[in-house]
């Protein structure tokens, strides 16, 4: 059963760089959602549609909002996807505590 302890525990150790390679992706994401770029992009096309729409003109989203909505929907899944991964890991951690104190016993 050694040899399994020690799967389990490279296992978790890739699990938890795994976690903080997904906050760091969403840190990132995050940051550019609230970076001038993101602002400049979303006034930008903001801009355009009441001017388009004042004149009665009929236009869906353009690229730039279609680039952040999808931007935003990356950060909330990553987000959410961060969150269960968490959880999955505190778990594992505890059932490999557990394993390795049956053992001990």
């Amino acid at each position: 059963m050694q040899k399994h302890n020690i799967t389990l525990s490279s296992y978790f150790t890739l699990l938890n760089n795994h976690i903080t390679e997904v906050a760091n992706f969403n840190a990132v994401t995050n940051e550019f959602l609230s970076s001038a770029t993101a602002a400049d992009l979303y006034f930008e096309d903001v801009g355009k549609r009441i001017f388009i729409e004042m004149l009665g003109f009929n236009v869906s989203f353009s690229s730039s909002q279609k680039i952040l909505v999808l931007i935003k929907e990356i950060a909330e899944q990553s987000k959410s996807y961060l969150d269960k991964f968490i959880s999955y890991s505190k778990i594992l951690d505890e059932l490999i505590k557990f394993i390795s104190s049956v053992e001990n016993s």
